[in-house]
Parts: C-alpha cells; sequence; structure tokens
C-alpha cells in the first residue's frame, strides 16, 4: 500500500512538472518564446472577443504579450459576461475626487454604488499615496502608524474604516499560494459583507 501510494505522489509531481514545463517556455523573450505565445495569445484574445461586451473591446484588449503579467482565469465567462451588466462600467478614465453619489473623472461624473480601484501590480505598497480616510477623518496611514503598523481583519477590512475594503491588503499574502487565489477570497469575503446594504 505505502509503495503505490509512494508512486502515485511520485507520478502527479511529475505530471505538473510536465505541464508547468510546458508552459515555461511562453516566459522566454527569445524568437521562439514569442513563436509558443502566439497560439494561447489568439485563444484568449478570441475568448474575450466572444464573451466580453463589445463597447469594452479596446480595454479588455492587454497591450501586452500572454505570460508578461498575471493571467486572470475565466474559465466560464462570468466575470466578462458580467461587465455587459446594465449597473456596470468599465474606464480606465482618472478619478478626479469622489462626488456625493458618486465619482468625477477627467471625462464625466458617474453615479456608483461601488468603486473598484485596478491600482495595478504594486501589490505591497503601503497605501501612502492613496488617502483613504475613515470615521472622523482619520488618514489610514496615521491609524496604522498609531497601532503599530499595517493590520486588518483577514487583510481586508480595517476597524473605523466601514465601506473599505482592500484586495490582497496588509499581511493578505501567504507568499506559497496564488495571489490570484487570495484576491478571489478577498472578494468572496468582501460580497458578503456588504451583501445586505446593497
Amino acid at each position: 500500500m505505502l509503495d503505490e501510494t509512494i508512486f502515485s505522489i511520485l507520478y502527479v509531481k511529475y505530471q505538473l512538472g510536465h505541464i508547468f514545463k510546458q508552459g515555461w517556455k511562453l516566459f522566454h523573450l527569445t524568437e521562439s518564446g514569442a513563436k509558443a505565445r502566439k497560439a494561447p495569445e489568439a485563444e484568449c484574445m478570441k475568448f474575450i472577443y466572444e464573451t466580453g461586451p463589445e463597447k469594452f473591446h479596446d480595454l479588455l484588449t492587454p497591450d501586452w504579450d500572454i505570460a508578461r503579467k498575471h493571467r486572470i482565469w475565466d474559465i466560464d465567462g462570468k466575470y466578462l459576461k458580467s461587465l455587459g451588466s446594465p449597473n456596470v462600467n468599465l474606464t480606465k478614465d482618472p478619478i478626479v475626487e469622489f462626488v456625493p453619489g458618486g465619482v468625477r473623472t477627467t471625462t464625466k461624473n458617474y453615479h456608483t454604488d461601488v468603486v473598484i480601484f485596478a491600482t495595478g501590480f504594486h501589490s505591497m505598497n503601503d497605501l501612502t499615496t492613496l488617502r483613504v480616510y475613515g470615521r472622523n477623518g482619520e488618514l489610514l496611514t496615521d491609524h496604522w502608524k498609531a497601532v503599530g503598523g499595517p493590520n486588518g481583519h483577514n487583510g481586508i477590512a480595517v476597524h473605523r474604516f466601514p465601506n473599505s475594503f482592500m484586495l490582497y491588503g496588509s499581511n493578505g499574502s501567504t507568499g506559497h499560494t496564488s495571489v490570484i487565489f487570495t484576491i478571489e477570497n478577498n472578494v468572496n469575503f468582501t460580497l458578503k459583507v456588504i451583501k445586505p446594504i446593497l
């Protein structure tokens, strides 16, 4: 029985190694790497164009080769399909300010119930460039200084900052699992908390 278990573990390890090795060639900045990226890139773009709303195709089209940044797995297309909902808008317009009931960008005002900041891949920044205010006008960075450093419940919610949720927030990463998996769990937790008030 023990021999069979060891064999099974080694077999799975070999299979995973083979799969990862096949994908690894996509990362090479060589002519063969560029060639290897063409088919999966075309497949991804086909999926985006067939599933996502046509009005957002320009915003959904990456300006980099596949395997240059983290891939988002939307296997069943729920994310892309959700962008077609009448209450969803996708924009790259810079936000100028928050106004009552929404936000003002450089091009127009938007009514909002929820604003999702997609600030890029500087995941370990401590929000010093983003001025987040909580109860009584307390600044998040000042709050963290007062309590001895960045913290939050599940790395997501911070005491005295209601209606503010951070994805991949302070102490939110384990260092040994997928950042995408962590963020998906953060989103699920946040949705459970805000569902009663939406």
